[in-house]
């Protein structure tokens, strides 16, 4: 009826029609057309003789666009479906299109917001930074993420939002669409974790803080029982009363070993325990570790027996000072819970980068039951054991985290009464630099002259027993009790030292050294070596001390000896009383691997068969010797690593400075090779000459390694 209306108007003047319709092909196939019917025109008008009929096939395009209409309302449904806001607007900013989340969010229909712009009420610092993110878009970068604050009525909210850019074939932008969600919950979450951590952090601080309080508090007492019990006993007491004096000093010993187990969870915990990397001899550190408790062992009537695997290479890369724990802990449990037969010292290789450790002992053995629980802290086999034996229970506790810190293992396996048997791994690497054969030199001891020293120090006997050591050694000592009275003493005398305790009344060691190094300044006096006194063993605080202007810092109770060969190294760095190779004194003479016998001014250490020299006066050079082997052992080989890291980043004033220390150092134990280089890579630095610093730092490495030895054999002499 349609078609035939419209053929009608035709003839009735209207000449031309078109529609759309479904047309019926000879084989039977429906097609979608567009129709279109007309006369032609006569030299008259139009000819109603004859009528033309035009057909054009829009099947394909009604098909494409019956796809678009469905994936069109496939996704209106999708975003209205959506919960997360959903929001299209036009280049200008005027919104095109939100979904019902979006409406539902801000109260409103979705209507209301078209025409709209597309920023909702928020902070007026938030609006740029919304705008800058969405200009910054492009056909490159046409995705950007924003977090920012809105307002929702009386409420402010967090949103975040995904800006896409839409553009066309040619690049034109079109539109933008962006995706957001509420994450005011997660923004809270995030701020009471902060403040969480900030509080687990404040109260980690203020463990820290709390332990070295009571470390310092109980290692003060300490200090006057073993110093003055070391006094009357090197001084020869009464005969009676030095065993009285003996079990004294080694309660006190005891005593300090279980501060300092204490301190070492507390580091572990915090994650402030470090694990310091270096080359050594495993064969060597088995050898000493058993011969430590060699004494102790015999004392108790046991045998103790070495089992050290032939294939364990000479020398390799790990944690020694760790390892050399771990095995201190386990050795002294063997000997402490034997009383009869032997312990055994095993050393294997586990895989080929990988060391295992074995302490094997006959004594009391441990409850199968008990073993998953011997390594926790605070753990111990049952009551008895407490009492009869002692300890905290924290020495494997400690030796386990430190394993496990190597990336290694630690077991055991025991039956009650058929001893124990400690097995733990470490993983190693080959060593780092060859270790060749060396040829033998001498050297000699050093010598302190008498010292005017100024002690700062708050505790009466700690003032007593640091006069009487000090004084025995021909120094002439000088009292104060708080650190404004060493300030105003300072500044009316001269002093060739300082020794400053940290937490004194008035004004505390810190300040006061700042307000020392103030009025050398102004006065311009030479600088006066200072050096710390202190309780405080957390490694965090020694900066302080440092950044305040000391020179150095000595831990309490003191070890003299050790303190002495500390206030030499200090003095011999800052040149203020000779070094090695300057007027020695004579000594006798002991063979050192890695030292040249024929350098000029240049010998070694006493050997222990020597007469001993003194020391202003006092007969402990030789004690003092030692002890500083041993610091100069446990030091030196992080400063050599280190100076050839700098060597390598070219850091020439760092390696002066380090070179210049070195120097000292190696000077105070007649280390006269490693001495020698470390003047001469010292210079090099000063001369920015870093080919030559490369090189002299290589051979001082070669120089350790010889020097390592020897200085080890000399303090196993004395074991």
């Amino acid at each position: 009826d349609i078609l035939l209306e419209q053929l009608l108007a035709i003839w009735e003047g209207v000449g031309r029609i078109e529609l759309k319709a479904q047309v019926l092909t000879i084989k039977g196939k429906t097609i979608h057309c567009i129709v279109k019917f007309f006369l032609q025109e006569s030299d008259g008008g139009l000819d109603l003789s004859s009528m033309v009929l035009a057909l054009l096939d829009i099947t394909e395009i009604k098909r494409a666009e019956e796809i678009l209409k469905r994936s069109e309302a496939r996704y209106r449904a999708i975003v209205e479906d959506q919960t997360d806001l959903i929001c299209r607007y036009l280049p200008d900013g005027a919104i095109s299109f939100v979904n019902d989340a979006y409406a539902r969010y801000f109260g409103r229909g979705a209507g209301d917001f078209l025409g709209l712009h597309f920023l909702p009420p928020m902070p007026r610092e938030e609006v740029e930074k919304v705008t800058d993110a969405v200009q910054s878009l492009s056909l490159d970068r046409p995705v950007c993420s924003v977090e920012h604050r809105v307002f929702r009525g009386e409420e402010e909210r967090w949103q975040q939002w995904t800006h896409r850019a839409i553009f066309d074939a040619q690049g034109r932008l079109m539109e933008r669409q962006a995706v957001g969600q509420d994450v005011t919950e997660r923004k809270r979450m995030e701020h009471d974790l902060k403040r969480a951590m900030e509080e687990a952090r404040a109260a980690s601080t203020y463990k820290s803080e709390f332990l070295a309080a009571v470390s310092h508090e109980v290692r003060t007492p300490l200090t006057a029982i073993l110093g003055l019990s070391e006094h009357i006993m090197d001084k020869g007491g009464a005969e009676e009363h030095l065993p009285d004096l003996g079990r004294i000093h080694r309660a006190g010993q005891n005593l300090l070993q279980l501060i300092n187990e204490i301190l070492d969870l507390s580091k572990i915990e915090a994650g402030k325990l470090e694990i310091e990397y270096s080359d050594f001899n495993p064969h060597a550190l088995a050898l000493e570790m058993g011969e430590m408790f060699l004494a102790n062992a015999e004392s108790k009537n046991l045998a103790m027996d070495w089992d050290i695997a032939p294939e364990v290479p000479d020398w390799v890369h790990g944690c020694e000072a760790r390892i050399r724990q771990v095995l201190y802990n386990l050795l002294g449990n063997a000997v402490k819970f034997t009383d009869q037969g032997s312990i055994t010292m095993g050393l294997a290789l586990d895989s080929e980068n990988t060391l295992r450790f074995q302490v094997t002992d006959t004594g009391i053995g441990i409850e199968h039951d008990k073993l998953s629980a011997i390594f926790d802290p605070y753990a111990q086999e049952g009551g008895f054991v407490s009492r009869k034996y002692g300890g905290t229970g924290l020495g494997l506790a400690i030796a386990k985290r430190l394993v496990e810190m190597m990336g290694g293992t630690i077991q055991a396996e025991s039956q009650k009464g058929e001893g124990a048997t400690f097995t733990f791994t470490a993983p190693v690497k080959p060593a780092v630099t060859s270790k060749p054969e060396r040829k033998h030199g001498k050297a000699v001891l050093p010598s302190l002259p008498a010292l005017r020293i100024l002690i700062a120090e708050d505790d009466p006997t700690n003032q007593i027993i640091a006069r009487r050591y000090l004084e025995d050694l021909d120094h002439h000592v000088t009292l104060v009790s708080d650190g404004r009275s060493a300030v105003e003493l300072y500044e009316e005398r001269e002093f060739d030292l300082v020794l400053m305790d940290i937490q004194m009344p008035e004004l505390s060691g810190t300040e006061a050294t700042r307000r020392i190094r103030k009025l050398e300044a102004a006065q311009d006096r030479p600088r006066t070596p200072i050096l710390a006194l202190t309780a405080d063993a957390m490694k965090d605080n020694r900066s302080k001390f440092l950044d305040a202007g000391m020179d150095g810092y000595a831990f309490k109770p003191f070890d003299f000896p050790k303190l002495m060969v500390q206030i030499q190294g200090v003095m011999v760095s800052l040149g203020l009383i000779p070094g090695a190779a300057d007027t020695p004194r004579q000594g006798a003479d002991v063979s050192l691997p890695g030292e040249n016998a024929q350098a000029p001014g240049h010998t070694t250490a006493p050997s222990p068969n020597s007469e001993l020299l003194d020391v202003a006066g006092a007969p402990v050079a030789r004690k003092i010797w030692l002890l500083g082997a041993a610091i100069f052992l446990e030091d030196t080989p992080e400063q050599v690593e280190a100076l050839a890291e700098l060597a390598r980043n070219g850091d020439a004033p760092a390696v002066k400075e380090l070179a210049h220390k070195l120097k000292g150092a190696a000077g105070n134990v007649r280390a006269v090779r490693m001495q020698q280089l470390a003047e001469e890579i010292e210079r090099a630095g000063a001369d920015n000459d870093l080919d030559a610093v490369r090189k002299k730092a290589a051979l001082l490495r070669e120089a350790w390694d010889g020097t390592a030895i020897a200085l080890q054999r000399e303090i196993q002499a004395e074991q």
